[in-house]
C-alpha cells in the first residue's frame, strides 16, 4: 500500500533522507573580531531570478523568453540577543560596520577591508562536515535594523536583525563546489 506524502515526508526528514530546517550554524570573520559555531534565530540566503523579455512580433499569443539569471545580492540574518552584550553578536556586528564607514563617510578603500570579511553557513547534522555550506566573501553588514520592542509571550526570543552585502558566494555540497554559471568571480 503506498504511503500518503506527508507520512513519506515525515519519514525522509527522520530518517535523515532530507534536512532539518533547523540544523545550521553561522561563522562570522570579520576584521574586528570572529564569532564561530554561533546558533541564529533564522538566515535567509540568497536566491536567482530568471528574467524574462516579452516577444511581441509573433502571431497569436505574447511570448515570454527566459533571458538572464541574476543573483539576489542580500545575506539576511536574524540573531538572537544576548544578556552580555560584550563579545555577542551585536556588538560585533556594530564593531563591524563602524569599521568600515562612519557618521562622516568611508574609512578606507573597499578591498582594503574586505578581503578577510567572510560569513559560513553551515548546514546539515555535522557542522564540521556540513551537507552544504554557503560562504559570502568580502562580507559587511549593510543594515542592523530596528530593534521592534512589544509585549509578546514569554517563549519567544528577543532577536536582532542584520542585511549584510558581500563580492561573492560559493555553495559547497559535501565539501565541493558547485559551479553556477554567471556567479561573480
Amino acid at each position: 500500500m503506498p504511503l500518503n506524502p506527508t507520512t513519506e515526508l515525515a519519514q525522509g526528514i527522520f530518517n535523515n533522507g532530507y534536512l532539518k530546517q533547523n540544523q545550521f550554524i553561522v561563522d562570522l570573520f570579520s576584521p574586528v573580531g570572529n564569532i564561530t559555531r554561533l546558533p541564529v534565530f533564522s538566515a535567509t540566503l540568497p536566491g536567482f531570478d530568471v528574467n524574462t523579455i516579452e516577444q511581441r512580433d509573433v502571431t497569436g499569443p505574447i511570448k515570454y523568453i527566459p533571458e538572464r539569471k541574476t543573483y539576489i545580492q542580500g545575506l539576511f540574518i536574524n540573531f538572537f540577543m544576548s544578556k552580555n552584550i560584550n563579545g555577542s553578536p551585536y556588538e560585533l556586528v556594530n564593531r563591524w560596520s563602524e569599521f568600515f564607514a562612519t557618521d562622516s563617510g568611508p574609512n578606507f578603500f573597499y578591498q582594503e577591508g574586505t578581503e578577510a570579511s567572510t560569513i559560513h553557513v553551515r548546514i546539515g547534522y555535522d557542522s564540521e562536515q556540513p551537507d552544504i555550506e554557503v560562504i559570502f566573501y568580502e562580507a559587511y553588514p549593510r543594515v542592523l535594523y530596528p530593534i521592534d520592542l512589544k509585549p509578546v509571550e514569554e517563549i519567544v526570543p528577543f532577536t536582532f536583525s542584520a542585511n549584510f552585502g558581500y563580492r561573492k558566494f560559493e555553495v559547497l555540497l559535501n565539501g565541493r563546489e558547485i559551479q553556477m554559471p554567471g556567479q561573480l568571480s
